[in-house]
């Protein structure tokens, strides 16, 4: 069961274009820490309504340096503060997901919200006797990687997560980055509690698998959670590839999340997270035409919110004939936090 009403959104964008040589491959969240010069945890404060001319351009004030040194001269970023015209909201993401405006043409993120936290990734200028540039730091390019990112506040799990890495890849020599990270992520598997330190275990063996060349795999086959978010509606899918989603899914202007799962798995199901369940109340929604799918709604009150918010246990839905759960790391949180802006909820 795929999100087909979400993935097929028609998304009305500006024209950008990028084009990447055959064989790239997006970088790790490790990978961009280890290259970026500075990385700011930053104020969005200024920026054009167009995205488009050259001063499209986003400054950005400095809360708190995670690597490098801050320049003399202004941070800024290329973007604009609006979106078709639509004050654009802060968007947190997973660690194992980029901002939405990354795949929409440009490659690298446009979109920023004014007033709204980010952690950026910079480089120092090239400067060239033919090519000057006023400013000394540049916006790091890597398509469709995290290197300006939304963060839910000063201590979310991705600064966490930059800080960690920053402080391992300063202890530790290229010959044994790869057995520094195993051992860290190792200790972050240990803290069961922590659920910035799940996500960072997820994502370090993300960095494994996708450095490995050719050793055994560190993540194994099974059940676990994804996030799909654009400006009108954000899901989270849980499924391993050979079992039918289930879909968790929020709508601006909805009025609960919804709940869909397979149709021949029965007409009820019980939501697990955060060691809680929810019974949601049974509905008739379509994700679309083609789809068969049976449907609920369950309301985004205080105790559903907080299990989504800090749950770290395995987190899933039971129907008649299946249970199919999986630890949500930082996703569910993510979804909790998007789904109180789409709905409303305060």
């Amino acid at each position: 069961m795929r999100p087909l009403a979400l993935l097929l959104v028609a998304l009305s964008v500006p024209s950008f274009a990028c084009s990447m040589p055959e064989g790239y491959r997006a970088p790790t969240n490790l990978e961009l820490v280890q290259k970026a010069e500075l990385i700011v945890l930053a104020r969005v404060v200024d920026g054009p309504d167009d995205p488009f001319g050259p001063r499209a351009f986003v400054s950005l004030e400095p809360v708190r340096v995670l690597k490098g040194k801050l320049p003399g001269d202004p941070l800024r970023l290329t973007g604009s503060l609006k979106w078709n015209e639509h004050v654009v909201e802060p968007m947190p993401t997973p660690l194992a997901l980029s901002h939405v405006s990354t795949g929409i043409g440009a490659c690298v993120r446009v979109f920023y919200p004014k007033g709204g936290l980010i952690v950026a990734m910079f480089q120092r200028t090239e400067v060239t006797e033919k090519h000057a540039h006023p400013y000394s730091m540049t916006p790091m390019f890597e398509a469709f990687a995290r290197t300006a990112e939304d963060v839910e506040n000063a201590d979310g799990v991705w600064v966490k997560a930059v800080e960690a890495y920053v402080a391992l890849l300063a202890g530790t020599d290229a010959a044994h980055l790869r057995e520094a990270v195993l051992a860290k992520r190792a200790a972050l598997l240990a803290q069961t509690d922590d659920l910035a330190a799940q996500a960072m275990a997820d994502d370090l063996a993300d960095y494994l698998d996708r450095t490995g060349n050719g050793a055994a795999p560190v993540r194994r086959d099974g059940p676990s959670w994804r996030m799909f978010d654009v400006s009108e509606e954000s899901a989270a899918l849980l499924g391993d590839g050979k079992i039918e989603a289930r879909i968790l899914r929020c709508r601006a202007g909805g009025g609960a999340i919804e709940l869909y799962w397979p149709e021949k798995e029965g007409v009820a199901a019980v939501f697990r997270a955060g060691g809680q369940s929810f019974a949601p109340a049974p509905a008739k929604l379509t994700l679309s035409p083609e789809m068969k799918a049976a449907s609920a709604i369950m309301k985004l009150d205080a105790r559903l919110r907080d299990a989504l918010l800090t749950g770290t246990s395995e987190a899933g839905v039971e129907t008649g004939s299946r249970t199919l759960a999986a630890r949500p790391r930082d996703i569910l949180q993510k979804f909790a936090r998007r789904c109180e802006a789409l709905l409303g909820a305060k």
